[in-house]
């Protein structure tokens, strides 16, 4: 689990919580720490024990492209998952992604749906991720961005053996993700 953070100290335990409350077990939290001024690493180091939790500060970069690609290359597992600081999963999301796995052997990315809380009216928003199409890469280049970060698992191995990283280009820094999507679907990832 690949979390980059910014000045989020008091976001990050609800996030981090509801990472470490997955009911599949058998994973670690990377936190890149990008630039936090805000005592993130002391609120991590004083509340949190947990030896999956591997902290890492670095000087800021201005986006998450940097943080998350430094935690793919930090990760030690066989796949990549991504949450963003102030976003939180259900407790079976990590296990719903294992079998997942575990039923499509030949997938390189898993995406999921999302539901997104709006605070200022006060509802949550469904938000649809899964996208069946014959040319994913065609049908992403036409009809948009059908991932996020924090409802994407990806093969480690399939970003570093094709050298796929995030795009750290300042020119990208609020598109970086979906960047790196297109790239993935025109390397042939499948993607389920």
């Amino acid at each position: 689990v690949i979390i980059p953070t910014f000045n989020r100290a008091t976001k990050l335990p609800t996030c981090l919580n509801s990472a470490l409350s997955q009911t599949f077990t058998n994973f670690e939290i990377v936190i890149i720490d990008n630039g936090s001024t805000d005592n993130t690493e002391k609120m991590i180091l004083a509340e949190y024990k947990d030896s999956r939790i591997r902290y890492f500060w670095q000087e800021g970069s201005g986006s998450p492209a940097n943080p998350r690609n430094q935690g793919i290359h930090k990760a030690r597992g066989v796949w990549v998952a991504f949450l963003d600081s102030d976003d939180v999963w259900y407790p079976e999301k990590l296990e719903s992604v294992y079998d997942e796995i575990q039923d499509r052997s030949e997938t390189d990315v898993i995406c999921h749906n999302e539901r997104m809380f709006d605070q200022t009216n006060q509802k949550f928003h469904n938000i649809s991720h899964v996208r069946k199409a014959n040319d994913i890469y065609r049908s992403m280049l036409m009809d948009g961005n059908c991932l996020s970060p924090s409802a994407t698992t990806i093969r480690k191995s399939f970003l570093t053996e094709k050298e796929l990283f995030f795009n750290e280009s300042p020119d990208l820094a609020i598109v970086e993700d979906y960047d790196l999507w297109l790239r993935l679907a025109k390397n042939g990832a499948l993607i389920t």
